[in-house]
């Protein structure tokens, strides 16, 4: 009995082992398994985090990339002298009634070509200001509401680097400045400045996002000259360092160059040598559109070479947009009309489209004479017959046209 006793105590025992044996086993495997599975939840827990942040910056660099390969293409409108006789605001006085003035009639046939541009910009001939004046040649100054119609019909900048710009000296000039200044501020004015360090702070408009910058030259004022003290105040282009400077300095701020020259013969449709040359000049140190003014009549327009490889579109000269110099030869103008894209990711500029969109000057009545400018398009022979100038006619016209290229003369 002890015997069976001992035996059934040693089996007992050794149940108890293996069942305990078995559960550790159990235990262990289960413990594992839940380490496992802690680790595998703490590795997926640390990998989410770096592909979250792969796919962000694979998106910010796909979106840099978009960025930087993008283009954008801005249409832009030149206009020529906009040179403001007495004529013209005697007849702006008489459609306000003598009480101010209105200069819609004028303008209202063109304006439409003006409007439809991103950005235009036209050559104010006459400085505008209400301390002088109003005044006619030879010495000009043009009531101010001249400055807020051209704004109203759509004019961004205005040049005013012209023979003209002093006509009442410094004090004209800054007097000019501070109505632009003050009454329009958004309108880019450039060519000619209140000091020095207003000079070399080149104007720079950002359009779509495209930096344009805007320089101005003119040959002569008139024989006019600024004390030392406000020399600064223009650059005349027989000033030729300073002239590749500034246009060196603005390639190297802006996207795209613009360059106003006051160059050429007076009422002459022939492109003079100097012209030529300073056109080259202009393209090799980084200028991409020329715009040219003076002669008061048409000239050619083109592309521009120069020698180290770089190309530029020159208007050599666009005439008048408006005046009552009262001869065929000055009443033909255009309007210079192009497409300029910019290559955001290869800083490159391409110029399409290059247009020259004749107008003319009609002038009617006999006692007191009215002013208005016509596209080419709609200008008849009975308009012609009507007008006060002795030698308008469509076959005159038609010549002074001829100095345009044809593959630019856009009749429309």
């Amino acid at each position: 009995m002890k015997l069976f006793k001992r035996l059934s105590i040693l089996l007992a025992v050794l149940i108890s082992s293996l069942i305990l044996c078995s559960c550790r086993e159990d235990i262990k495997s289960m413990t594992s398994q839940a380490e496992k599975s802690v680790s595998e939840q703490a590795q997926s827990t640390e990998q989410t985090p770096d592909t979250t942040r792969a796919e962000t910056t694979e998106e910010k660099t796909s979106s840099d990339n978009e960025q930087k390969n993008s283009t954008e293409t801005i249409s832009f409108l030149f206009a020529g002298d906009n040179l403001v006789h007495d004529t013209l605001y005697n007849q702006a006085s008489r459609a306000a009634g003598s009480d101010g003035y209105d200069f819609t009639a004028i303008y209202e046939k063109i304006a439409p070509y003006i409007k439809r541009a991103d950005f235009a910009v036209l050559n104010q001939e006459t400085i505008v200001t209400d301390d002088f004046g109003p005044s006619s040649y030879p010495t000009f100054a043009s009531p101010t509401a001249v400055g807020d119609h051209m704004v109203d019909i759509g004019f961004d900048a205005m040049s005013i680097s012209n023979n003209h710009v002093l006509d009442y000296g410094i004090d004209g000039l800054i007097s000019t400045l501070t109505y632009w200044k003050t009454k329009h501020p958004d309108i880019t004015v450039y060519g000619a400045y209140e000091s020095k360090e207003d000079q070399d702070n080149i104007r720079i408009a950002e359009i779509k996002g495209v930096k344009v910058a805007f320089l101005g030259f003119m040959e002569h004022t008139n024989g006019i000259t600024l004390a030392d003290e406000y020399a600064d105040c223009v650059t005349y282009l027989d000033e030729i360092d300073e002239v590749e400077r500034k246009i060196k300095k603005a390639d190297e701020l802006a996207d795209v160059v613009i360059v106003s020259p006051h160059f050429g013969v007076e009422i002459l449709n022939e492109v003079s040598d100097k012209q030529y040359e300073l056109a080259e000049k202009f393209t090799e140190w980084g200028a991409d559109i020329i715009v040219g003014c003076q002669p008061h009549t048409v000239q050619e327009c083109g592309w521009v070479e120069s020698e180290n490889g770089n190309k530029a579109f020159c208007y050599y000269c666009l005439g008048n947009m408006v005046s009552a110099m009262a001869t065929c030869q000055t009443s033909v103008g255009i309007l210079g009309s192009l497409d300029l894209t910019y290559d955001f990711d290869n800083d490159e500029v391409t110029i399409n489209n290059p247009k020259a969109i004749p107008i003319v000057t009609h002038i009617s009545g006999s006692y007191q004479w009215d002013v208005y400018v016509y596209p080419y398009s709609q200008y008849t022979a009975d308009l012609a017959a009507q007008s006060q100038v002795e030698d308008m006619s469509i076959e005159n016209i038609k010549y002074y046209l001829s100095f345009i290229p044809d593959e630019f003369l856009s009749i429309e």
